[in-house]
């Protein structure tokens, strides 16, 4: 939701950059692991209790992910491979973010939001564990309110704001309802649940077909 608005935004307003960033040889593959290490940063800070710092690095963060994408379109299209790799690197970052969280409320001897840190680590991980799966049965499902722009934008207003602890719950219930989403999606279209017949196909009776996947539209969110 909120990632397509921003992504439509940005290739509005800074296209232009994303070109010059294309011309100048810049690699789509290079943003993507300058996020991942922005993410590191992040996270330390976070492990730090330095929370309204932590909060500008997520965002700055957020924008270098959201970059590889137009520079890999600037530079003529995507490809699976990118793809693939943008999606797995967004997964070590999200739990990196977490786990600095995790450890902050460890050394404050904070027991339960240890345990709530936890189930939103797993809610973070079901999240688009769930789209991947559904993706091998039918062509797209994107279903949810919690995809990893708003997880994003969530931890990074909770650490802004200096409450963590809310945004933590928030983000905790929201990613298990997503996944809830897309498991009620999946029943409503796939053999097996509300839809009656059996094998694989697709919800047009068709099964789905493979196709090149961009570095930034079909990712894994």
């Amino acid at each position: 939701m909120i990632g397509g608005i921003v992504k439509g935004y940005l290739e509005r307003t800074v296209g232009p950059f994303y070109r010059f960033l294309a011309n100048c040889g810049i690699s789509p593959n290079l943003l993507t692991f300058t996020g991942l290490g922005i993410s590191l940063v992040a996270s330390g800070l976070l492990w730090a209790g330095k929370f309204r710092v932590a909060g500008l690095v997520m965002l700055v963060g957020g924008f270098f992910d959201m970059m590889d994408g137009g520079v890999a379109r600037a530079r003529g299209g995507g490809n699976s491979f990118g793809a693939f790799l943008d999606s797995l690197v967004d997964r070590y970052s999200d739990l990196f973010l977490l786990t600095g969280l995790i450890l902050f409320f460890a050394g404050q001897g904070k027991l339960g939001f240890v345990a709530l840190g936890c189930l939103a680590m797993v809610g973070t991980a079901l999240v688009p564990y769930a789209r991947a799966r559904a993706e091998c049965f039918i062509p797209s499902c994107t279903v949810g309110w919690m995809e990893r722009p708003e997880r994003i934008l969530l931890m990074a207003a909770g650490a802004l704001l200096e409450m963590v602890e809310l945004a933590l719950a928030i983000l905790a219930i929201l990613a298990h309802f997503t996944v809830l989403q897309r498991i009620h999606f999946c029943w409503q279209r796939l053999p097996g649940g509300k839809s009656p017949g059996e094998g694989e196909e697709g919800q047009d009776g068709k099964k789905p077909k493979e196709e090149e996947i961009g570095a930034e539209g079909e990712r894994s969110n």
